[in-house]
């Protein structure tokens, strides 16, 4: 279903952000179509066990860290971890954010990128394609 969603589409390559109740899955279609898709990873930052989650994942061949898309502060510890653990691995991290619900914070993101040189290049913000109306 993946690929002909994927074909259908013009697309030649995707990239799966998997959660890690699909990691398995999105595992299988990266091995079985290499040449169609590749693979970030994500869990809910605050339990102190998500780096170990990731740590893993990342070792298992995910690419990327993403999206992530919960209720912390950008310059927040969790969110330091992240940051830490993508430089470790040199990939990149793609937020989600909308402010006062996920990654909020994000004037404060130059200071974050500044802090640390190594994160400079590794960290993608996302607003989406959808936004809340308000008057």
């Amino acid at each position: 279903m993946e690929l002909d969603h994927l074909q259908g589409s013009g697309v030649s390559k995707a990239v799966l952000l998997t959660g890690m109740a699909a990691e398995d899955r999105a595992k299988e279609l990266v091995a079985h179509y290499p040449d169609r898709f590749l693979r970030f990873t994500s869990t809910d930052v605050r339990p102190d066990e998500a780096i170990g989650r990731l740590r893993k994942s990342l070792q298992g061949g995910a690419i990327g860290l993403g999206e992530l898309k919960f209720p912390v502060e950008i310059d927040g510890p969790e969110m330091k971890r992240i940051y830490a653990l993508a430089a470790e691995f040199q990939v990149p991290v793609l937020l989600h954010f909308e402010e006062g619900n996920f990654n909020s914070g994000i004037r404060r993101l130059p200071q974050v990128l500044q802090a640390d040189p190594k994160r400079r290049s590794s960290v993608t913000v996302n607003r989406g394609g959808h936004t809340s109306a308000r008057k």
